[in-house]
């Protein structure tokens, strides 16, 4: 199989607008005369077909950097509460479509994959947590844990939506 044979030839804007506007349709709970507009204006503005091409290593969401520090202490021997200062650092993304639509009079379309400079970001989170344990018997080694937490600080590039608070469940087996 030569590369001129590989995935469907041309359309592929309009293959993908297409298919964006059916999943939205189809999942859409309430009126939203923004996506409305932009599924009226997206088809009206696709670039000139470029042709088939193979992305290789030229687009990425650009790097992750995290970093965490915790403690976690045995009240007794079935219940550990913990705390967690948790860092994210994440790059813009590079390698942009140039052929991409994006009016930056009205800014209908800010999502990062045309215009990357409304990704990335920096938060720091503060986290408190509590470990269950079965010292003995069947369950000794089964932990369950929960984890809660807000961020102290968030900076992120461009619209992008915030976050509030986090939680997390989970059950550990241990064999």
């Amino acid at each position: 199989v030569s590369l001129s044979e590989f995935g469907r030839p041309g359309n592929y804007y309009e293959r993908q607008i297409g298919r964006w506007s059916k999943q939205y349709i189809a999942s859409k709970t309430e009126q939203i005369d923004a996506m409305d507009n932009l599924m009226e204006w997206l088809p009206k503005n696709i670039p000139n077909d470029a042709g088939s091409v193979v992305v290789h290593g030229d687009y990425r969401l650009g790097n992750v950097y995290q970093s965490s520090i915790w403690t976690r202490y045995a009240l007794t021997d079935w219940l550990e509460p913990s705390i967690r200062i948790n860092g994210v650092v994440w790059d813009e993304i590079s390698g942009k479509d140039p052929a991409l639509p994006y009016d930056s009079v009205n800014d209908l379309y800010p999502a990062a994959v045309v215009k990357p400079d409304n990704f990335g970001g920096t938060k720091l989170l503060a986290l408190v947590g509590l470990r269950l344990k079965d010292p003995r018997g069947r369950l000794e080694n089964t932990f369950l844990e929960f984890e809660a937490g807000t961020p102290f600080y968030q900076k992120l590039n461009g619209p992008q939506p915030s976050e509030d608070w986090r939680f997390s469940a989970s059950l550990v087996l241990s064999f």
